[in-house]
């Protein structure tokens, strides 16, 4: 199944089309880390591509957001995306040495398999408030039905959460949890400029991509409710992951300024945008 109702006759070659969700309150950040894994993978690359938003899971072939489509053939799933772009467009390899390696596969997994379910639980399951503030625009229903479409997010978050087996924590335990995945990226970033090197791999994709996210969200929970989930305050307080955000946010949206003016431009993401390769300089 296409990702998008265009034919691939009208679409240039070697051009990634992604459909993803709508960017969230900064402008420049698509909602979810999925999203963000891949975009800023292929500007840190300088990989052509146009972003069309929306919220409908029937246009990937998993069901899950991002997709892209490139050349006719649709790919989803955030990990496999990258490794087809990196394949496709030639990118140089990576000379990372076997530890370097192993550092990257342990933190994909640390957020992943663990400090995302704990987020959605944090944001999802016990703030749908928020949730239904932040993204209740974005929905194809009403405003009335805002709360009710969160509260059928949440039930479904449950479910999943049930099904990883993360759904049996008592809240001490998953914000403790949470809190030592926090703790465990934060002192692994301490080690080098970016995830596991010097430079920017595709590790930085994925943990920028949750971080980035984390923060986000964080930044928008009341004081109250922020209280509640010391992950999210370590993340608010901690020198070296707002330092590492912002390094890699430097090198993937160095034109942050015009995204957020397209994005006020058209706030629900009805047109796609469009980066062809010499689109990635910084605005002056």
């Amino acid at each position: 199944m296409p990702c998008f109702t265009a034919p691939a006759a009208e679409k240039e070659r070697n051009v990634v089309h992604m459909q993803c969700f709508p960017r969230n309150e900064s402008g420049y950040f698509p909602g979810g880390p999925a999203g963000i894994i891949v975009e800023s993978f292929m500007r840190a690359h300088k990989i052509p591509h146009v972003v069309h938003f929306g919220v409908d899971p029937e246009v990937s072939p998993t069901g899950r957001l991002p997709c892209i489509e490139l050349n006719g053939e649709t790919t989803a799933e955030s990990h496999f995306i990258i490794e087809r772009l990196a394949r496709e467009f030639n990118l140089p390899e990576e000379k990372l040495s076997r530890a370097q390696r192993a550092k990257g596969i342990a933190l994909r997994r640390i957020f992943e398999q663990s400090a995302n379910f704990h987020h959605i639980r944090a944001f999802i399951v016990d703030n749908v408030e928020t949730g239904a503030r932040l993204f209740g625009p974005f929905l194809p229903v009403p405003k009335f039905m805002h709360g009710f479409a969160m509260g059928q997010a949440r039930k479904n978050q449950i479910a999943n959460l049930n099904t990883q087996g993360e759904g049996d924590l008592t809240d001490v335990q998953y914000h403790a949890e949470f809190l030592s995945d926090i703790e465990a990226a934060e002192a692994m970033l301490e080690e080098s400029d970016f995830a596991v090197s010097s430079e920017f791999t595709h590790v930085d994709s994925t943990v920028f991509g949750y971080l980035s996210i984390i923060r986000s969200i964080a930044r928008q929970l009341p004081a109250d409710r922020l209280a509640l989930v010391p992950a999210y305050q370590l993340v608010l307080r901690s020198a070296v992951i707002n330092a590492y955000v912002d390094r890699v946010e430097a090198v993937t949206y160095p034109d942050a300024a015009k995204i957020l003016a397209m994005t006020k431009a058209d706030p629900k993401g009805k047109e796609p945008q469009s980066f062809p390769k010499q689109a990635f300089t910084k605005a002056n």
